[in-house]
This record gives structure tokens, C-alpha cells and sequence, in this order.
């Protein structure tokens, strides 16, 4: 009884946003992979111009929006986004945020163990989450064990192929971003300026730079 009607309450605060929207949306956050790819090809000052660029498009898309409140892009914006500002933007300028120190203040590695695992993770838990969660999260209303388990897997796999991409010998820094995605997971009801994923990535990158890269 007390599993059918956690199951329920966790179905009724999803059910303004479908399966299928969730999946389309986290697709977007895929794109983040061009920041593993993107230091063989490129050099890091022409990435971090790039990424301001993208925040640039981001921000017109944005106003377009809002003056065209029925276009296709808010099919994938959450409820709350659609009457005010979304969360893409702001995502961009964290990626931004994070890489600007990159190679002066701090690896480039420190730059996708920041924003991969943890924006991925997410990813993962809402998908897990609404398709297999059972069980409500304690202090999280709109989460799942399940989904946060997932998560917490996944962030901790993925920072592990991208230490082993870099050719980082310290796997113990793959704790770190998975660490910090399970607590983040905690919080909820956050404005879609400053989502939970977007505070992940600002924490690890300080975190990774104070705990295992200060000389």
C-alpha cells in the first residue's frame, strides 16, 4: 500500500510532462560530448569562443520564444518555463562559466568531469526515474531511489571513461562528480535558472580544483 501510493504521487507530479518529452529533452544534453571531443581538434581558447557563441544563440532562441509562445521548442520545455525563462541558456553559460579557467587555472579534464557526469547523470535518473521509479526520494518529492541510483552509476561510469580518455591515472576523481550528483539530486523546487545539475558542475569544478589540484 504505502509502494502503490508513493508510485501514484510520483505519476500524478509527472504526469504534465510525458516519457517521451523527457527523453527528447535530455537527448539535448548528448551535445555535451563535443566537449570531450572538442580538445583533439581544437585549441581551448577557440572552445571557450565557441561556447560563448553557442550561449549567444541560445539567448536569441530564447527571445524568439517568448514572442512566440506557440512554437515547436516549447514542446520540450517544462510548464513553468513556458510563462517565464528556460533552463538551456543558463546550462550554456555554466558550460562557459566552468571552461574559462581552463588551462590557467585548472586542466581541461577538470572541464568535462564537471559538466559530463553530472549533466548525463541527470539525464539518466529522469529517464530511469519516471519509467521504473517506485520509490519517492526522502526530502525530494519529485525523485525516485531508483532514478538517483542510476544516476549516481552512471556519473560514476562515465567519469571513469573520461579519466581513461585523458589518460588521468587517478581514478579516485571519478568519485568525486558522482559524489556530488547524488547530493545535488536532493534538491528540488530550484528556479530553471539555476537547475541542480547546473549547481553539480560550478561545485565539482571548484571542488576538483581545491581537493585534488591545488599546488
Amino acid at each position: 500500500m504505502v509502494w502503490f501510493m508513493a508510485s501514484k504521487e510520483i505519476e500524478d507530479k509527472n504526469a504534465s510532462f510525458t516519457l517521451k518529452q523527457e527523453i527528447l529533452r535530455k537527448s539535448f544534453h548528448s551535445s555535451v560530448f563535443l566537449l570531450v571531443i572538442a580538445p583533439f581538434l581544437l585549441d581551448v581558447m577557440l572552445i571557450k569562443f565557441l561556447l560563448f557563441s553557442s550561449l549567444v544563440v541560445a539567448v536569441i532562441i530564447e527571445m524568439y520564444r517568448w514572442k512566440n509562445p506557440s512554437t515547436w521548442i516549447n514542446f520540450l520545455t517544462r510548464k513553468e518555463e513556458r510563462t517565464g525563462v528556460a533552463n538551456y541558456p543558463f546550462t550554456l553559460l555554466t558550460w562557459f562559466v566552468v571552461a574559462l579557467p581552463a588551462e590557467f587555472w585548472y586542466p581541461y579534464v577538470v572541464v568535462t568531469l564537471s559538466t559530463i557526469p553530472t549533466l548525463l547523470g541527470d539525464a539518466v535518473a529522469a529517464v530511469i526515474g519516471r519509467s521504473m521509479g517506485r520509490h519517492k526520494l526522502p526530502l525530494a518529492r519529485k525523485k525516485t531511489v531508483e532514478g538517483t541510483i542510476a544516476g549516481f552509476i552512471s556519473a560514476f561510469l562515465l567519469a571513469v571513461g573520461l579519466l581513461w580518455l585523458e589518460k588521468e591515472s587517478n581514478m579516485l576523481l571519478a568519485v568525486f562528480p558522482a559524489v556530488i550528483f547524488f547530493l545535488m539530486d536532493f534538491l528540488e523546487d530550484l528556479p530553471p535558472w539555476f537547475s541542480d545539475n547546473m549547481l553539480s558542475a560550478l561545485i565539482t569544478a571548484l571542488g576538483l580544483k581545491l581537493v585534488f589540484f591545488l599546488k
